[in-house]
């Protein structure tokens, strides 16, 4: 049995600068600022914080293909089954990938991906960023045996 989960988030770093600067503005903030200017800047931060705290890619893998979600931009699951996969292959990535047309890159702050190729004949390949490449690369190595038989 094929199977990979990773949940991935901009982690604790992030959130506790969220949180201190909430902090700082909301015990601060009222004493230096008018009223009007404080609410001005507090409310956007936490805003802001909070969205960067439920920001998560969610990546499965399993018998019926590869299942993956980047919340809250997506809030349903999108799901490539194995018959539309063409060729899998976990590497390293740069920015630049990014930037091009038929590259979908799905990430949160990742040095390797899961470039899937599609053979819908376009040769649009979707990224899917991974902070455990090694244990990605074994799966992809069992999945690729299994596709050939």
């Amino acid at each position: 049995m094929i199977e990979f989960s990773e949940v991935q988030t901009y982690g604790w770093v992030l959130n506790t600068i969220g949180f201190v600067g909430c902090l700082v503005l909301l015990l601060l903030g009222w004493r230096f600022f008018a009223k009007k200017v404080y609410m001005f800047l507090l409310i956007p931060f936490v805003l802001l914080a909070v969205f960067f705290m439920m920001f998560r890619l969610e990546t499965r893998i399993d018998a019926a293909g590869i299942h993956y979600r980047m919340f809250p931009a997506e809030l349903h699951e999108t799901t490539i089954p194995w018959g539309r996969v063409d060729r899998l292959q976990v590497r390293s990535y740069i920015l630049q990938s990014r930037t091009t047309q038929k590259y979908n890159t799905y990430s949160i702050f990742d040095k390797y991906g899961l470039y899937i190729t599609l053979n819908s004949g376009d040769g649009r390949v979707v990224v899917l960023g991974t902070k455990k490449p090694e244990e990605l690369k074994k799966q992809v190595m069992l999945i690729t045996r299994s596709m050939r038989r």
